[in-house]
């Protein structure tokens, strides 16, 4: 049977949109709800959290508090602490797009693909901080009675130099130094809808 050239364009839409490869930022939360005022600059190399998840998460993008003092750009690294390896990262700065939560701003970008974190597996995610540069912001989440989210709980602050798995960590529980953030939601409502995947199928159909 032969197949059409409209018939694969459609074939190829619904495998990028259900398999999640297509999405938006609907429905995305971040995992910090607060940014506290900045309180250093005085350090060249990576920082941020490492933690563990209580539940599977689809990670939609990565991103870092909007400073007093916010002028550069970031790089976010979101590394596996099981295999040291990246599974995501992104470059963040002045003309990123915003994510507004309690009492501050983030930067952010979304990725390429989301990203499943599964459950009870640990993470590290860093950003690419300068000395005299930007401010750091600490960051809290908000649960009613506790210092951590019912998406994940925190080990400590991981460091160490640009470029590689941060090779130190202050494994205070529930301690955040710089709160680089990761932005999570349910794929399956991020993507495209039915009825925009309908529309999008009778545009290929009509040769559009």
């Amino acid at each position: 049977m032969r197949i059409g050239r409209s018939s694969i364009l459609v074939v190829l839409l619904l495998i990028f949109i259900f398999t999640g490869v297509t999405y938006g930022k609907e429905g995305m939360e971040s995992f910090f709800k607060l940014v506290n005022p900045p309180t250093r600059n005085d350090y060249s190399g990576v920082t941020g959290i490492q933690f563990t998840t209580n539940e599977d998460v689809n990670v939609v993008a990565l991103g870092r508090p909007v400073t007093a003092i916010f002028k550069q750009k970031h790089t976010i690294t979101l590394w596996s602490s099981a295999d040291k390896k990246v599974i995501a990262e992104v470059i963040v700065g002045t003309d990123s797009q915003k994510y507004k939560v309690e009492n501050g701003d983030f930067v952010y970008e979304m990725l390429k693909t989301s990203v499943k974190l599964p459950k009870g597996e640990t993470y590290c995610i860093e950003s690419e901080e300068f000395q005299g540069g930007d401010n750091w912001a600490t960051c809290y989440m908000i649960t009613p009675g506790k210092e951590t989210t019912e998406i994940a709980k925190i080990d400590g602050i991981p460091w160490g130099p640009i470029g590689a798995y941060p090779a130190n960590l202050d494994a205070t529980a529930n301690k955040v130094d710089i709160g680089c953030t990761f932005f999570y939601g349910d794929v399956a409502k991020a993507v495209k809808s039915f009825d925009k995947l309908c529309i999008t199928w009778a545009k290929v159909k009509q040769g559009n």
